[in-house]
């Protein structure tokens, strides 16, 4: 037994856990390969749950829980990444100093003035074990770094299933929602900065009721003592340098995702007459054409395609959760309350009043909505536009509702029948 073993022996390490720790890095490639694989086709299959989330329920708090979700997953995503490139550079670098167990040949690495080379002498071992530190606290930052998120993800959605209702009934006041956010921020400040929050006297009595709630409801009683173990003994100049570059990363790789689905201003689209490309105030968004998207991508209105070759222009419409407001109020009988009744369509400028909307379901039951078959028979060749809006209804709550939620689309397309 090597002196290595024996003296980590003696400290109750078991021999099997040693050799783990000595050969770790093929289980590590191992895994943060697969991680990698996996997580790289994951973010669209939650982007598409959460929207289905967001169509189908009233859940409060969604939208930050898919940018908290989104970024969960950029988190582990880029920190396998990280943990993979170094671990690659690792085992190039054990590959070279294998090859040439000699070292650094000094008559070979003299320089002229004004060059200078400070590896004139040694070989790579002590890069190597520096490497292999690194891939290990990038592994384990990035696994408490998503631990962390989760469990804020998880504590804030039921914080704000139990504060709504107390809210709203006026158990509670408004300003409970700004407190929560503040608290919220404070946590991660803290987190962050190592525990620096706790160690201001007075502030720590002040926050150890909040902070403790976040704790449990963060897990960090499961990884308490591995981030003591890191805190106390990480150099913090550079791990707060190397956090920031992760974190500005991160923010971007989340961001780009969700640009569209959140409609966030683009950052680096630097167009200036981006919302002044034309005079008409007709749009072709793929969205609005099902030959264009997928269905998961497809608006709440939508049509076939933007070149209608029949007689016959199909029109759908999906059923949003946030209807039921205009619906509830539509008519005062329960029995006598339809969507359809709601739905006002033109063709250019002729209203349509005897459609026939028929009920139709997509991707099993989770998309319901609305089809209707108009005759255009009667329209030449040519351009036009269908406009589908919510009607107007004398019901003074239904107009309230209205007027915060008036839907509106106006979607152009080209008849060629011959």
């Amino acid at each position: 037994m090597s002196i290595f073993n024996m003296e980590h022996t003696k400290k109750g390490v078991p021999p099997w856990l040693q050799h783990l720790q000595e050969n770790s890095w093929e289980i590590e490639l191992l895994i943060s390969g697969g991680a990698v694989f996996t997580l790289l086709q994951f973010p669209e299959v939650f982007l598409n749950f959460m929207r289905m989330a967001k169509i189908t329920s009233v859940i409060p708090g969604l939208s930050l829980m898919m940018v908290m979700g989104m970024a969960g997953i950029k988190i582990l995503t880029n920190g396998f990444i990280l943990h993979l490139l170094l671990r690659s550079f690792w085992l190039a670098m054990v590959c070279l100093n294998y090859i040439f167990p000699q070292g650094i040949d000094p008559q070979k690495m003299k320089r002229a003035a004004p060059f200078r080379s400070p590896h004139t002498e040694g070989d790579l071992q002590d890069m190597i074990m520096a490497t292999d530190r690194h891939s290990g606290l990038v592994i384990f930052m990035t696994i408490i770094s998503t631990l962390v998120l989760a469990g804020l993800v998880l504590g804030i959605f039921g914080l704000v299933l139990l504060l709504e209702p107390l809210i709203t009934r006026g158990w509670l006041p408004p300003e409970i929602d700004e407190l929560f956010g503040i608290s919220c921020i404070a946590y991660f400040i803290d987190l962050v900065l190592m525990g620096s929050l706790r160690k201001i006297p007075g502030l720590s009595w002040l926050l150890y009721p909040v902070f403790r709630l976040y704790d449990f409801i963060t897990l960090r009683p499961f990884y308490a003592r591995p981030l003591a173990l890191f805190s106390s003994n990480v150099r913090r100049p550079a791990f707060f340098g190397g956090a920031l570059v992760f974190i500005l990363v991160t923010g971007l790789t989340t961001y780009f995702p969700l640009v569209q689905t959140m409609h966030w201003p683009r950052l680096f689209d630097a167009r200036k007459y981006r919302d002044q490309l034309t005079t008409s105030n007709k749009a072709m968004v793929n969205w609005y054409y099902a030959d264009q998207c997928d269905p998961s991508h497809r608006g709440v209105v939508f049509i076939p395609s933007h070149l209608i070759e029949t007689n016959y222009l199909k029109v759908n419409l999906r059923y949003d959760r946030w209807m039921d407001g205009l619906i509830d109020h539509s008519n005062p009988v329960r029995d006598q309350r339809f969507l359809s009744n709601l739905i006002q369509l033109r063709v250019n400028d002729s209203l349509y009043t005897h459609l026939e909307w028929l009920e139709t379901k997509e991707i099993g039951d989770s998309q319901l909505g609305l089809v209707a078959v108009v005759d255009i028979s009667g329209l030449p060749n040519g351009a036009h536009t269908v406009k589908v809006e919510s009607a107007n209804l004398p019901d003074p709550e239904y107009q309230r509702i209205r007027s915060e939620l008036i839907y509106q689309v106006a979607i152009p397309f080209w008849k060629d029948v011959h």
